[in-house]
């Protein structure tokens, strides 16, 4: 676990606590959110880092279009002594929108958590964003090695399932019978036919046109 999972995860116990459906690398036009909180018809969009920075400002103020609240989250400074990059992120946060959130670790005087340093403003009409229920697991916030949920993964998943109850079945019914992310069918058979022939797609065998899972080694 490196040091931004480490903060993530401070983040994402909180949130679980506090009764929010936590979702984690999920994905958006133009790039990933660490954390995506669901409570009701909200939906918080959290950055985290491990420093205050413009870099993760500009993620938020990015994630504002598609979600509700968006805030950045860093670790509290060392002795507590908020700076320039600080203040700076505040002001930003004020005039852009974005929240800013403080994480701090277990101590001696306070548990393991996160506390807001300045508020965000609400979006009432944020774009559509597309939540599966794997991201609550699949992938930690603030991963680098990827591993995140994505619609191909998603479409391999339902193919997967689907061969699991009829071996054998014909690439062209099993593709009708799910929800996958192609533009269209004949799209659709064509590229994953592709990919499990290259070895794209490992956990299945074409044969004959019919599909089958392969066998473990």
């Amino acid at each position: 676990m490196n040091a931004e999972q480490k903060f993530a995860a401070i983040v994402v116990e909180q949130l679980r606590l506090a009764g929010w459906l936590v979702y984690q690398e999920v994905e958006i036009p133009g790039g990933r959110v660490d954390i995506v909180g669901v409570r009701g018809p909200i939906r918080w969009a959290i950055e985290v880092k491990t420093s205050m920075n413009l870099a993760v400002m500009e993620q938020a103020r990015r994630n504002q279009m598609w979600f509700h609240f968006s805030s950045v989250a860093v670790p509290r400074p060392a002795r507590g002594q908020f700076g320039p990059s600080w203040q700076f992120a505040a002001e930003c946060g004020k005039i852009f929108g974005f929240g800013v959130l403080c994480i701090h670790e277990q101590g001696r005087r306070m548990d393991a958590g996160f506390t807001r340093y300045a508020e965000g403003r609400l979006n009432r009409k944020p774009g559509p964003v597309k939540l599966w229920q794997e991201q609550q697991t699949e992938c930690a916030a603030g991963s680098s090695t990827g591993g995140h949920w994505t619609d191909f993964k998603n479409t391999v998943r339902q193919l997967e399932h689907t061969v699991r109850l009829r071996p054998g079945v014909k690439l062209r019914e099993a593709v009708k019978s799910i929800r996958h992310h192609y533009s269209n069918e004949p799209s659709a058979v064509g590229c994953i036919s592709r990919y499990i022939r290259s070895g794209i797609i490992p956990s299945l065998r074409l044969d004959s046109g019919q599909l089958y899972l392969k066998e473990a080694a």
